[in-house]
């Protein structure tokens, strides 16, 4: 089962999820579909985005889950389009974003959906399996893409071994008959 931590354990956490929910009980609706999902075995809670930012210090997940109600326990009111497209993409920098809030606000983060750095659920109906969805989706992919790295070195590496004869057997005869030149 799912379980969320508290930012100030003493090991980083192992979770490929960041969820950044201020309503306790819309944190663990996301935790238990989370774990129902497949998704990861530990997804680190953050309460406000400040203190997501103090753990995306120290660690980088695959992907951020980030709920309106910290956008609006962050500045006290409702979130506006010129406080909430800088906050979102500062978490970008770290992560793709799973951003939940109403409809209204796709314009003001339309950028950012068109970059393929956030994705938006609409606060409609049962909106949390659709969010954690694409939280595990992105969270895949992030995976498989941090997995394919060390390959594609593996398989450099092994081009260039492949090479090295090729190269070096012409170069070896030029160098032999350059010698025989000299003398």
């Amino acid at each position: 089962m799912t379980t969320a931590i508290h930012p100030l354990a003493a090991s980083p956490p192992a979770g490929t999820v960041l969820l950044i929910c201020s309503d306790a009980r819309l944190a663990r609706r996301y935790i238990v579909e989370l774990a129902s999902a497949g998704g990861p075995h530990r997804a680190p809670l953050a309460t406000s985005v400040a203190q997501a930012e103090a753990m995306l210090r120290d660690w980088t997940p695959h992907v951020i889950i980030l709920d309106q109600t910290c956008i609006e326990a962050s500045f006290l009111v409702a979130a506006s389009p010129d406080t909430l497209e800088p906050t979102v993409a500062t978490l970008t920098k770290y992560a793709p974003v799973v951003f939940v809030a109403s409809a209204e606000h796709r314009d003001a983060l339309a950028f950012l959906i068109a970059a393929g750095s956030v994705d938006l659920v609409a606060r409609l109906g049962d909106f949390v399996p659709v969010t954690v969805g694409l939280a595990v989706r992105r969270a895949h992919i992030g995976e498989m893409a941090s997995s394919a790295a060390p390959n594609e070195r593996e398989r450099a590496r092994n081009f260039g071994e492949t090479l090295r004869p090729e190269v070096n057997n012409p170069l070896t005869g030029i160098l032999g008959n350059a010698e025989m030149l000299l003398k």
